[in-house]
């Protein structure tokens, strides 16, 4: 709004995909591994950000009538005009039905990110725990997710300044979803979503806090 030289449209951020999966039992037994290639292409404002390529990877490592723990990582090559970012995940994720008939669950995520350009390289580290009740509250079904991660740069600039100590974000995140059973129309649900998250840095021009509601829809399938 300070400038009138930039209209909203610098700031779109648009990615058209296509994707190959495959399914398939792990010779001689039961567990099921998926396999997906993705093809992309990213436009960033008005200009062409470029093509990338994942390679998606996922199977479940234990699981029984009540509950699973999944193995899951992607590798991912980026090509940018002035530069190229290659990243990989690793994700380790787990769910279970509690006797009482609520849900529990949790997961581990790593990535690393690597770039040719200026702050590009980086480490990210996050946990999340989520935990749904079995029985809804009146005509409301609850579930609840806590988060916390880490991002760590060794090397970062600030214009022409480059950080000695590098940059380090520290985010914790709390949401809560509430889904409309009785409202159900079709198949889908109304969710309504509150959430929250905290970042601190130990630059402070990345500390920041967000607070936010959003409406969505559920499957009820």
């Amino acid at each position: 709004a300070l400038n009138l030289n930039i209209s909203g449209a610098e700031f779109n951020q648009t990615t058209a995909e296509a994707s190959l999966s495959h399914d398939f039992l792990w010779p001689g037994g039961d567990h099921p591994v998926h396999l997906a290639l993705t093809a992309g292409q990213n436009w960033s404002g008005r200009a062409v950000l470029g093509p990338h390529l994942r390679l998606d990877a996922a199977t479940p490592l234990w699981r029984d009538g009540a509950g699973e723990l999944r193995l899951a990582g992607s590798v991912e090559r980026q090509w940018q005009p002035t530069s190229a970012v290659n990243s990989g995940s690793l994700a380790l994720m787990a769910q279970r039905r509690l006797t009482s008939g609520d849900s529990l669950g949790g997961g581990i995520y790593l990535r690393q990110v690597n770039g040719t350009g200026y702050n590009q390289d980086y480490r990210d580290a996050s946990a999340m725990l989520t935990y749904t009740l079995g029985q809804p509250v009146g005509p409301v079904a609850l579930s609840g997710r806590l988060t916390a991660g880490l991002r760590d740069y060794d090397v970062y600039r600030l214009g022409f300044a480059q950080l000695t100590q590098g940059r380090h974000d520290r985010r914790l995140g709390l949401s809560v979803d509430m889904t409309l059973q009785n409202l159900s129309v079709w198949g889908y649900a109304p969710v309504l979503s509150l959430t929250g998250s905290q970042t601190q840095s130990n630059v402070n021009w990345f500390d920041s806090r967000q607070l936010g509601v959003s409406i969505g829809f559920e499957s009820k399938f």
